[in-house]
């Protein structure tokens, strides 16, 4: 029997949820989609589009779908139509899989093409991810986990190039203790901790993507009247963290002024955080970070954080 494509109508919220709920598991993907999840993650973002999210049926069966959007302009105040994202690809495991997933991808190249995307970026990366932040990789979307096999599979036989590789790491928060050394307890003297709670943002974007999640946003404030030198913000995993029976936190940034780097703030500011967010009972912190990123990774190793995951980047240029 043929397969047959059409574009997203209103009432395809729960064939959606059919399809995921029908996938095989695997750490970074949510197994408790909801039909009201996929509105408040997905559908109610203002730059949705129907045509932009593609399913496939045998014969009255949804057996999958894919799902498209667009990058940020730079200053995160609109999206940017040449540059395209293919956020999903799911399809019900069957005899045809690697065929339905092939035709889903290539009916979204069809239809980025024509809404004048020029490059095409798989899975999306922070900050670039229009949709699935909380279902979908966890603190970020690291490209495409190399755990979603279908995926990254479909992609490559569709002509997706690697373009590097995100590295996913989780510290247990159980006993933490920061860092202590004559640098941090020089840092600890010069400068104080201020936490907000559910900090404003800072673009549009960062709105649309992000206006889900409970929040929270750690600075350091310069004792001598100097001001924010460096911050960081945190937000809960969920509905994500949820499946692996933790609460848990996701690093979104970490920065620190120009004028206070290589003197450890980073450590300090990210150890200070952790210390704050154990004692309100968080028992997982998760960061990302390109493999090539030494200075993240090297931050990340002294608190020992583990590698529980990766993702891989991949883009294709249209013709």
């Amino acid at each position: 029997m043929a397969i047959a494509f059409r574009e997203f109508l209103n009432t395809d919220p729960p064939l959606i949820v059919e399809i995921w709920r029908r996938q095989r598991r695997f750490r970074g993907l949510t197994d408790r989609l909801t039909h009201e999840m996929f509105d408040d993650f997905v559908a109610s973002k203002p730059y949705f589009e129907s045509s932009g999210l593609i399913l496939a049926f045998d014969e009255t069966q949804p057996v999958g779908f894919v799902q498209t959007g667009f990058c940020p302009v730079l200053d995160g105040s609109d999206i940017d139509r040449q540059q395209g994202v293919v956020s999903q690809i799911r399809v019900i495991e069957r005899e045809d899989t690697a065929e339905i997933a092939a035709g889903l991808l290539l009916r979204a190249e069809q239809y980025l093409k024509s809404a004048g995307a020029r490059i095409v970026y798989a899975g999306g990366k922070f900050p670039t991810s229009p949709y699935y932040h909380g279902l979908y990789g966890g603190s970020r979307i690291p490209g495409v986990l190399v755990d979603d096999h279908l995926m990254l599979h479909t992609l490559r036989e569709g002509g997706y190039q690697d373009a590097g590789s995100v590295l996913i790491f989780h510290k247990r928060l159980a006993g933490f203790r920061p860092i202590v050394d004559g640098q941090q307890m020089t840092a600890r003297r010069q400068f104080q901790l201020q936490v907000n709670t559910d900090p404003p943002f800072e673009t549009w974007w960062e709105a649309c993507t992000m206006g889900f999640a409970t929040r929270s946003r750690f600075e350091l404030i310069d004792r001598n009247g100097n001001g924010v030198v460096g911050g960081v913000t945190f937000w809960d995993i969920e509905p994500l963290a949820s499946c692996w029976g933790v609460r848990a936190m996701g690093l979104n940034d970490l920065r620190v002024s120009e004028e206070h780097r290589r003197c450890g703030l980073a450590t300090f500011l990210l150890g200070e955080s952790m210390r704050n967010l154990a004692q309100e009972g968080i028992s997982i912190v998760e960061v990302q970070a390109p493999a090539e990123d030494h200075v993240a990774c090297g931050v990340f190793s002294k608190f020992r954080f583990e590698q529980v995951g990766e993702g891989r980047m991949l883009t294709k240029e249209l013709a």
